[in-house]
């Protein structure tokens, strides 16, 4: 446990995936607040729901196109700027009035910026295939599920807490 605590490069990753899975949380929430606001929000909710589980389906059709993808650190360099992108033009278009064509082109970015995350989460693989020795990986990846099932808890904890208030 003690080298897979040490491996910068690991833990750098790591705390940045931890960093993506926060903002994930707050982004869900914003956009939940901003759909209790119109007058139809089951159906946006409904739309929601469905572009937040299509690229949960599609995550070994980005596989394949991440293990086909030959400049994988450029790629994931990449990656991110898409998706900041964006989110940039998600934060322009809520700033509009709550509608639920708003709420279309949200879900949309949201899920190309999922699909995007993906693709990263596939070309990391290989990658963390050769950051952690043979005999860390059982302790890595143990570790990577505690972490992640604890801030999961603490996570639906804070939306269960807001969305009561």
């Amino acid at each position: 446990m003690k080298k897979v605590l040490t491996n910068k490069i690991y833990m750098t990753l790591f705390a940045s995936d931890m960093l993506s899975n926060f903002g994930d949380v707050l982004y869900y929430l914003a956009l939940m607040t901003y759909i209790l606001q119109l007058p139809n929000a089951k159906l946006a909710i409904a739309i929601v729901s469905v572009s937040e589980t299509l690229p949960i389906l599609t995550g070994f059709v980005m596989g394949y196109f991440a293990d086909q993808t030959t400049d994988k650190v450029g790629t994931i360099l990449q990656t991110p700027v898409f998706r900041v992108l964006l989110y940039l033009l998600v934060g322009l278009v809520m700033g509009f009035a709550p509608s639920l064509w708003v709420v279309i082109i949200v879900s949309l970015m949201n899920f190309l910026s999922d699909l995007a995350g993906q693709y990263e989460n596939g070309l990391y693989t290989p990658l963390s295939l050769r950051i952690i020795s043979d005999g860390e990986r059982e302790t890595s990846y143990s570790f990577r599920q505690a972490v992640s099932s604890s801030f999961a808890l603490v996570f639906n904890r804070l939306v269960r807490f807001w969305s009561v208030s």
